[in-house]
């Protein structure tokens, strides 16, 4: 396994803050990190208002997992999934409190990665799998922005709580804002993820 590092350019530090935009859903409950991988969260020179974790390895049988902990829902997270190999599969599941519990999953599609965004409180967990079974080739970066210090308004609620939310109404400014806070957040991962994998294959 081999995770990596990097100093992003300044062209990224102002989209680096817009991780710091209200993200698409909240999941609720506290994680477990057990038989798993705790994922170490890191500043990266250069970048402002968030923190970053990621690794290059394989799948093993019956898939990987990781954690990433003591999160507060203020806290915007994204994560990427990429596979080194085009022509395979890797599946990403996010977990909350059982590792049966899925609130968010993606695949891969060729040379596409896949990536969720959302919010949580505490802990949550990560699994990787592929069709193929063990010795497929990924990356796996987490991105978790700094703590917001006033609940947006666009945050998406749970189901449960989506009555209180549809009685105090989205504005539409807000909306089109938070549509927009994602496009670049997407920007931001596409370009910084071709910076950190310049850098492996400059590293290895």
């Amino acid at each position: 396994m081999r995770a990596w590092r990097t100093v992003l350019p300044p062209t990224l530090l102002v989209l680096a803050g817009l991780l710091a935009a209200p993200a698409p859903a909240a999941a609720q409950g506290a994680g477990r990190p057990d038989e798993a991988t705790a994922l170490t969260l890191e500043r990266v020179p250069g970048v402002e208002r968030a923190k970053m974790a990621g690794l290059e390895t394989d799948t093993k049988q019956g898939g990987d997992r990781y954690s990433v902990q003591d999160l507060d829902i203020m806290q915007p997270v994204a994560v990427r999934l990429r596979a080194i190999d085009p022509s395979q599969t890797v599946r990403l599941e996010v977990v909350k409190g059982e590792w049966t519990n899925v609130y968010r999953n993606c695949s891969t599609n060729g040379a596409t990665p896949c990536e969720v965004r959302f919010r949580t409180e505490g802990n949550f967990g990560l699994q990787v799998t592929s069709p193929a079974g063990a010795g497929v080739r990924y990356e796996l970066g987490v991105y978790v922005g700094d703590e917001m210090q006033l609940v947006p308004a666009n945050l998406v609620v749970p189901p449960k709580d989506a009555g209180q939310a549809a009685r105090g109404g989205l504005g539409l400014a807000n909306i089109l804002l938070g549509v927009i806070a994602v496009a670049l957040v997407g920007l931001l991962l596409l370009v910084g993820w071709s910076v950190l994998r310049k850098r492996n294959q400059e590293a290895s």
